[in-house]
């Protein structure tokens, strides 16, 4: 029942917290090393491996594993570091093993010493790419497969369960709707459109009206109500609440009433009144996440007799087959994250029969095809609405340019919509689905992405796993569900402890927070004294406004974070209160995440969320990096350095915008006649000794999909050595618009962080000696600030 409303990033780290409450019971499991395969240690910068370990281990894991080995209650100890270093081949062998989490691939003797969680501990060490594998199959060695294998959902079955007073609540996810299931188990049962027993309401503005006729109406008569997308009327849906609980009391036996909305965009949002969600049966739908089944489920929406239909039906098979794997292509893309798309891009099945009525309609007009114009016209009308950025529309674009194209009708030409997976010019409607067997294994190249994707995917969606279980075993803050705020839901869900247990538990989460508390505290540097740096400064220059406003807001963190650490450690000690933001800030600190407060004052939360993707102790360390270099150029008057460390500026913009004013006024360029030139050099920041005299040159930029070849100066594919490689200097320019080249190079977009969409900053013209186009489709971009 619960696993039929939940979407599926949220079912498996419930499994997980149960089976970790097994096993602590079951096999007296420490706390400690729960809270190791949670959080991870703080890995100290300079550790570095033994000369033998260091050939196969980073300095990163050997501090990881180090800190493993120094838990007493863990059965490791110096052994395991002793083993590292002199069977280095063994677990050279581990650290290469496509499935390191099974016991046979561990060296002797750990394979057969270890307990399933005791393996969990060394993945979260070593190898954090296989730790939500392997936590997978410890939810299946003790709970059993069910709890990770589930059933497909059925709506005749679900419907069963319904009744006038319980609604069905389906939770939408783009690429589904429950509409054509609604409409073919009405015509089933009876109730259908056409007759006036099935009513549906598309919500929007001024449907208030309707929808609340629509349901007093088959509430008294009896009939079912279908109300689309309730997430765009959020203000009214308290009034929907009233109108449901009326039905509840006094409805005909045969209303039926269907609800459907988005999920919220963030976490703690609530769109939807927690009454509606109680009284209803609720159905979270997503798509499946497989290219084959999606790609069958597309072409099962069609049938020869739509083929016969056509004015030219030997062109329009090819055709439509085409714009089936164009749509499972750009549907299954959503599954990489930011990285298949770097904003919200809803592809629905509305776009795929849309798509087919505008192919049927293109022949019918027209006895030759342009395929230019055909792929301007699904990617402008039908799937370029659904891009709201341009980088995802580009994406869109070019998977219409390799699925359209001349090779799809010709005999001759051999053409291919994807790698390793020809078109096929003719035949029946059915031998196209046979067709579909023809799909080779689906890999990240499939879609066009690079092929060492996988293991930094599955590396974030361990790290996501970790996060939830940390936030589901409890960390502090307000609970959500209770309906109490603040310390109120502190003091609920102590006084529901027993004694013992809540000051063991309290001691134990209050010390750790105190701990990490202290630490941030003391770390943190004296405030800028702006008066005196703008005397010293003398005449301000764009540059020096830009780092004035880095210094100001600078002070602004610093007086954010001293009070409310302050105010927090009082409440720790019994000197203050608690508070509502005082009980999140303690939750947030006991979970590794950032404050909110903190990540608003520099820019790096927006209305879809937090932009950062570091831990509280690496966002800490960056935070203090960012201070040492704005302490850097105080000491040099307010003078830049050689190169600028541009990703360490919380408004990279406003310097930006600094170099195109520089420009300007150098060579009497008005604002609106220059854009910005980011040209890659072939030097690092240590090689350089003063800034140029046209433009400035920054540093800190590392490319996310491919890697950059310093003997060719060009984009070359990812070798797997480094996620995100470090890229030469860069210098930045103001330039008329025809200056800058587009020939043999690759528009590379700039974003902030790996959260891309909302951190979009400028773009890069990179070289090429491939196609723009095996870049675009890469998801190719460069980060100020990498997530490690």
């Amino acid at each position: 029942f619960a696993r039929r409303g939940m979407l599926e990033q949220h079912k498996l780290p419930l499994a997980i917290r149960l089976a970790l409450r097994v096993a602590q019971q079951q096999d007296h499991v420490p706390d400690e090393q729960v809270d190791f395969l949670l959080r991870g240690p703080r890995v100290p910068r300079d550790l570095l491996p033994t000369p033998w370990a260091a050939s196969y281990l980073s300095g990163r894991q050997w501090g990881i594993v180090t800190a493993l080995c120094e838990m007493q209650s863990a059965p490791f100890g110096d052994e395991l570091l002793d083993r590292l270093e002199m069977a280095s081949e063994g677990w050279r062998a581990w650290m290469d093993s496509a499935r390191p989490e099974d016991p046979e691939e561990l060296p002797e003797p750990w394979g057969d010493s270890l307990t399933a969680f005791h393996r969990l501990l060394l993945l979260r060490a070593l190898r954090p790419d296989r730790l939500a594998v392997g936590l997978t199959d410890f939810v299946r060695t003790y709970l059993g497969p069910e709890y990770v294998t589930q059933p497909s959902q059925s709506i005749h079955e679900t419907f069963g369960e319904s009744s006038a007073s319980t609604p069905l609540f389906f939770v939408l996810c783009p690429g589904v709707d429950p509409d054509s299931d609604i409409f073919e188990l009405g015509r089933q049962l009876g109730f259908t459109a056409s007759d006036g027993s099935l009513v549906v309401v598309a919500m929007g503005a001024g449907r208030e009206a309707l929808a609340e006729r629509a349901i007093e109406d088959t509430a008294r008569e009896g009939g079912w109500v279908f109300l689309q997308n309730l997430h765009l009327l959020p203000a009214w849906l308290p009034r929907l609440e009233e109108l449901l609980a009326k039905a509840s009391t006094s409805s005909h036996d045969d209303f039926r009433c269907f609800l459907s909305s988005a999920p919220p965009p963030t976490p703690l949002a609530r769109t939807v009144p927690e009454g509606i969600l109680q009284r209803s049966i609720k159905v979270a739908l997503q798509p499946t996440a497989h290219l084959r089944s999606n790609l069958l489920a597309c072409m099962s929406r069609f049938s020869q007799a739509s083929v016969d239909a056509s004015a030219q039906p030997e062109v329009f098979a090819p055709l439509l087959f085409s714009l089936c794997f164009f749509h499972v292509l750009a549907l299954g893309r959503q599954k990489f994250g930011t990285r298949g798309y770097a904003g919200p891009c809803e592809i629905l099945q509305s776009d795929l029969t849309a798509g087919a009525a505008i192919l049927d309609w293109q022949l019918q007009l027209n006895d030759e095809l342009s395929w230019p114009d055909m792929r301007r016209v699904l990617a402008d009308v039908v799937y370029g609405s659904r891009a709201t950025d341009r980088w995802d529309l580009r994406v869109l674009t070019t998977y219409l340019a390799q699925t359209f194209h001349s090779g799809v009708l010709d005999l001759n030409a051999a053409g291919t919509l994807a790698p390793s997976f020809d078109c096929l010019v003719e035949g029946s409607f059915e031998r196209y689905e046979f067709h579909v067997d023809m799909l080779p294994a689906e890999t990240a190249e499939l879609y066009g992405m690079p092929p060492g994707l996988q293991a930094p995917l599955l590396r974030r969606q361990a790290e996501f796993l970790c996060h939830e279980l940390l936030v589901l075993g409890g960390g502090g803050g307000a609970d959500p569900a209770s309906g109490l705020a603040g310390g109120d839901a502190m003091q609920a869900s102590r006084s529901n402890l027993t004694e013992k247990a809540q000051s063991r538990e309290v001691r134990k989460k209050e010390a750790q927070v105190a701990g990490a508390v202290q630490d941030i505290y003391q770390r943190l540097p004296d405030f800028f004294s702006i008066p005196e740096i703008k005397k010293a400064a003398g005449a301000l220059t764009p540059y020096t406004v830009a780092i004035m406003q880095e210094l100001e807001r600078a002070n602004r963190l610093l007086a954010e974070m001293t009070v409310s650490l302050s105010q927090l450690h009082l409440g720790l000690t019994g000197g203050l209160n608690s508070s509502e933001a005082m009980d999140q800030l303690l939750a947030d600190v006991h979970t590794g995440s950032v404050p909110t407060s903190w990540l608003k004052v520099c820019l790096q939360y927006g209305a879809a969320g937090s932009h950062n993707r570091k831990p509280l102790p690496a966002w800490v360390d960056d935070v203090l990096l960012r201070l040492k270099q704005l302490q850097g150029i105080v000491d040099l008057n307010m003078k830049l350095p050689p190169s600028l460390w541009i990703g360490g500026l919380w408004n990279p913009m406003g310097f930006v915008s600094a170099v195109l004013q520089v420009t300007g006024r150098q060579k009497g360029y008005s604002l609106d006649s220059i854009v910005l030139l980011a040209e890659m050099t072939v030097t690092w920041p240590e090689d350089l000794w003063s800034q140029p005299v046209d433009g400035a040159q920054v540093h800190g930029l590392y490319l996310d999909g491919a890697r950059w070849d310093a003997g060719s100066s060009s984009l070359t594919d990812a070798d797997g050595s480094e996620l995100n490689p470090e890229m030469p200097v860069l210098l930045l320019r103001g330039v008329p618009p025809h200056e800058v080249n587009t020939i043999d190079v690759y528009d590379c977009p700039v974003y902030a962080t790996t959260a891309r969409g909302p951190t979009f900053l400028f773009s890069a013209p990179l070289r090429t000696e491939r196609g723009a186009e095996v870049w675009a489709l890469a998801s190719v971009a460069m980060l100020m600030q990498p997530d490690e």
